[in-house]
């Protein structure tokens, strides 16, 4: 009845915001895709998230051959950092792949490394994420706020 549709359209909703409130961004050596980000900005759509005192991101971080020792994987590859206006995270936390966060993303890939971060709150009109390799450039996403 009803309740399947009005159902179907909340999740429709939360994922057309999600989807306009996500970026991706490659980086190459040549052809070769080095690393990817995907990033979702979750105080522009999410309730509980639009009053924090922090700009939240969930965060998909894939890094071809990344380091076989998993303390130095993902978003602790040396050879990588990311930064919001220039600014180092406050806090990341990895989540696994089943939690309910995840669920919300609009791209998912399994061979990510996902994070729920935390930047200090910009009071400019757009964050400009870079997620920059050592050797082979970086990945500029700008969220609008």
């Amino acid at each position: 009845g009803c309740s399947t549709k009005s159902g179907f359209f909340a999740e429709d909703e939360m994922y057309q915001s999600a989807l306009m409130h996500s970026k991706k961004g490659e980086i190459y050596n040549s052809l070769e895709l080095k690393a990817s980000i995907i990033a979702t900005h979750l105080n522009s759509f999410l309730e509980g998230c639009k009053k924090c005192p922090n700009e939240q991101f969930l965060v998909a971080i894939y890094i071809d051959n990344d380091s076989s020792d998993k303390e130095k994987q993902g978003i602790k590859n040396s050879f990588y950092t990311l930064t919001l206006n220039s600014k180092k995270p406050l806090n990341v936390k990895p989540l696994s792949y089943d939690d309910d966060l995840i669920k919300l993303a609009p791209f998912r890939n399994r061979w990510a490394k996902y994070y729920l971060i935390d930047f200090a709150k910009d009071d400019k009109d757009s964050l400009e994420m870079e997620y920059k390799s050592k050797s082979f450039g970086s990945a500029n996403l700008t969220f609008s706020k």
